[in-house]
């Protein structure tokens, strides 16, 4: 499944290249006035169980603020919210079961480099991209019902957050655009899990691909 997702994000860096060597003035960068881009997006977000820790597909949300450094160059940060229902595996109690835990709220904070080269393809510009980030990931976790009644609680580190994508930017105005993204996001963390009176430590993973687009705004 990791191999998989990585491909997705391979293929999404192959096609911002492919963009690029197929436009006719692959040679020619356009020069864009605004240096400002604002971006909102949502994406699925597909997180990667371990140690017994089961996942949903997830949402997220997400703002973007970049400034252009240069017309390839931009740095900026982002801030976004991710929501995805978590269980635990009891297969090894009765076989096929999990135990939902309930719902694991992430707020991911990251600075970003971002290396794009904008090109015109007809009457529109499309800047193709490739994105670095680095921060945290601020978890919570909302217990469900059924851990509330068994006495459960569980309490996730904040960990360190890596972010590797790529994404094309299509701008249907001057300043408007439409924007398609798959990234990947690394984290390793721990999760303290209190069953009554017991509390154990399980080291887990907070991986996620996330696919999703938005739109961006430069000024």
């Amino acid at each position: 499944m990791k191999g998989i997702k990585l491909l997705v994000v391979g293929f999404f860096l192959v096609v911002g290249m492919a963009t690029l060597a197929s436009a006719e003035n692959f040679s020619t960068m356009v020069e864009l006035e605004e240096k400002w881009n604002l971006g909102i997006s949502s994406a699925a977000v597909i997180m990667e169980d371990n140690n017994d820790f089961l996942f949903d597909t997830g949402f997220n949300l997400q703002g973007l603020l970049s400034y252009d450094v240069t017309n390839w160059l931009a740095l900026g940060c982002e801030v976004g919210w991710t929501r995805v229902d978590v269980s635990i595996d009891t297969n090894s109690l009765v076989s096929g079961s999990k135990f939902d835990l309930g719902t694991l709220n992430n707020v991911n904070v990251l600075g970003d480099i971002i290396l794009k080269y904008p090109i015109e393809m007809g009457e529109t510009v499309v800047v193709p991209y490739i994105t670095n980030g680095f921060g945290v990931v601020v978890p919570s976790l909302d217990e469900s019902d059924l851990a509330g009644l068994a006495g459960v609680t569980v309490d996730v580190e904040t960990a360190f957050l890596y972010k590797l994508g790529g994404g094309i930017d299509f701008y249907i105005t001057e300043v408007l655009g439409l924007n398609v993204e798959a990234s990947y996001q690394w984290a390793s963390t721990s999760y303290d899990v209190k069953v009554r009176q017991t509390t154990f430590t399980a080291d887990g993973d907070l991986n996620a691909l996330y696919i999703g687009g938005g739109l961006k705004l430069k000024f």
